[in-house]
């Protein structure tokens, strides 16, 4: 059931994309907004690419009862609690009573009458005014976040900025836990477990930046690294 769970995990992805005004998002940023939810939920970074690698997987899977193998355990928890089922046993039960399970399954489609095809352009109509109404309740009621400075801040949603990529959805931990610091030798780098206490990631201008907890780069949107004694004796403190 992975090759069910990945693919519907990126058509919730475009679903939500469209519904906040991106008419053909691209597939990597489907991509993306999955990793960064997953990364979030779970802890476990992993990159874009791979999500990609893996819808790729299930799509050239064309008999039902064939699979694919996610193997990190904790992306399989990130996309069942993506798709909000409490466990994989849930979801495989769920699907499992769907009559097609296969993504490549095709209908010989039947020519339509004008009588048909009247009604669906009406009901494209009306299809699409709801989703423009259901999109602007839901961008003016969704709460939203921003990069300023060293730490992300909520504030109101702006068309100009979500367009430029400025405006996140409001995650909590991100407010509360997430900033960029300027360490010295004096820094805790890791927990007294040996747990990371700073990850880091380049600029724009390639400059080299440091960060409280694992993610992507507020400006960049590339995932951030974890500290190494190397980077620390090379870029931060020599006698370290």
């Amino acid at each position: 059931m992975h090759k069910t769970l990945i693919l519907k995990a990126f058509k919730k992805a475009e679903a939500d994309r469209i519904l906040l005004g991106d008419k053909k998002p691209s597939l990597t940023n489907k991509a993306e907004d999955i990793a960064d939810y997953v990364s979030q939920e779970t802890g476990f970074v992993l990159g874009e690419r791979s999500y990609r690698d893996y819808r790729k997987d299930a799509e050239a899977l064309k008999i039902s009862e064939s699979d694919i193998n996610i193997k990190q355990h904790k992306v399989v928890c990130g996309l069942l609690k993506y798709l909000e089922f409490d466990n994989y046993e849930e979801f495989k039960k769920i699907n499992e009573a769907t009559i097609n399970n296969n993504p490549n399954f095709k209908v010989k489609k039947k020519t339509s009458s004008k009588f048909d095809i009247k009604h669906k352009i009406t009901l494209g109509i009306l299809c699409s005014l709801i989703i423009i109404f259901f999109s602007f309740k839901y961008l003016n009621t969704q709460r939203w976040m921003s990069w300023e400075n060293d730490h992300y801040i909520e504030t109101n949603f702006d068309p100009e900025n979500y367009e430029l990529g400025n405006l996140k959805l409001y995650n909590p931990d991100r407010i509360d836990n997430f900033r960029k610091i300027i360490p010295n030798c004096d820094t805790q780098f890791y927990t007294e477990t040996g747990n990371t206490n700073v990850w880091y990631g380049k600029n724009e201008t390639g400059v080299l930046e440091y960060f409280t907890a694992l993610g992507k780069h507020p400006t960049t949107g590339k995932t951030l690294k974890e500290i190494t004694d190397y980077m620390i004796k090379k870029h931060i403190c020599a006698k370290y």
